[in-house]
């Protein structure tokens, strides 16, 4: 079957991309050369404007279904102490949280939510 649009890699960009232009009805395969994630980067966030974009694309719900944490600050520490710390909800302009999830339930999600929406991987 030809597919209108070929993505190499199933990763946070690849996966997403796939839901978005499939659900717009084109036909999607993603290449994806793991059958079984492994954690590379020790978990993983996105930070409030990208979780925006999480929401807008409908894959927010489903991380969150899957594990993911929401954090309503950052605290930055250096040596041990304090240096600083911000709340993201009074101090962001989409009044958002960062998302923090675990890399390998994160692929997996998205990639199901790509194959959801009709792409082939």
């Amino acid at each position: 079957m030809p597919h209108d649009l070929v993505i190499v890699g199933g990763g946070l960009a690849g996966s997403s991309l796939a839901l978005v232009i499939a659900r717009q009805g084109a036909s999607v395969l993603v290449l994806e050369r793991e059958e079984r994630f492994r954690d590379r980067i020790r978990g993983e966030a996105v930070h409030v404007w990208g979780t925006v974009e999480a929401r807008a694309v409908g894959v927010y719900d489903p991380l969150r279904e899957r594990g993911a944490h929401e954090l309503d600050a950052i605290t930055i520490y250096e040596n041990g102490a304090e240096v600083s710390s911000r709340d993201l909800v009074a101090t962001t302009p989409a009044r958002g949280k960062e998302l923090t999830f675990y890399h390998p339930e994160m692929q997996v999600t998205l990639l199901d939510c790509a194959r959801m929406a009709g792409a082939d991987v």
